[in-house]
């Protein structure tokens, strides 16, 4: 009876967690409000920012600004303080922080060429933003950390430690390949199609 009441409870929990994403109607996972979501990004900004070089390329930096603030313009979320920056070095690679803070690596600019190429980029950043898969991806995560506790609370193996380091392992790689990882690739397509 104790673990049918704990499911039922666990279940309306979740289920009260869950939200609309009014972008692809799909029901999403959230623990985390839009505001803790924005103020996380902030954070995390300001700690790129000290770790990160930004490019000292005015020309491609204007660029990335330019397209990303067209972007945002149709983005029309105005929750979010868009700002893009272009960092330091050959790493192809770009990401949307929470609260629409875009970073692209110099790197990316020797692939997108052009501004369309560029905006294609960007774009797809945006999406992920829009889109909450910060949120989404964290909230995943508490879920199975949550799981892993009670299962393992359920199993009484905190007086093993072999068995619970075992525990640790085995459930922290079948949670991330079962859990975490196609979240991820459902993220790429969900951003794609945005």
């Amino acid at each position: 009876m104790k673990k049918f009441s704990l499911i039922v409870l666990f279940s309306l929990f979740f289920t009260g967690c869950m939200v609309q994403n009014s972008y692809t109607n799909r029901e999403q996972l959230m623990f985390i409000s839009q505001t803790e979501e924005i103020n996380m990004g902030t954070q995390a900004e300001s700690e790129i920012l000290k770790k990160e070089q930004l490019s000292k390329n005015i020309k491609e930096k204007n660029r990335v600004e330019n397209v990303g603030k067209k972007l945002a313009t149709v983005a029309n979320e105005p929750n979010y303080d868009w700002k893009f920056y272009l960092i330091e070095g050959d790493t192809i690679n770009a990401f949307c922080l929470p609260g629409g803070k875009v970073f692209v690596y110099e790197g990316i600019l020797k692939i997108a060429k052009s501004d369309s190429e560029l905006a294609t980029v960007i774009s797809h950043e945006i999406a992920h933003a829009l889109l909450r898969h910060g949120a989404e991806r964290m909230s995943i995560q508490q879920t199975t950390n949550m799981v892993g506790v009670l299962l393992k609370a359920g199993l009484q193996t905190q007086n093993n430690p072999i068995i619970n380091q075992n525990f640790d392992l085995v459930y922290g790689l079948a949670s991330n390949v079962g859990a975490v990882l196609p979240y991820s690739r459902k993220h790429e397509f969900e951003a794609d199609e945005l």
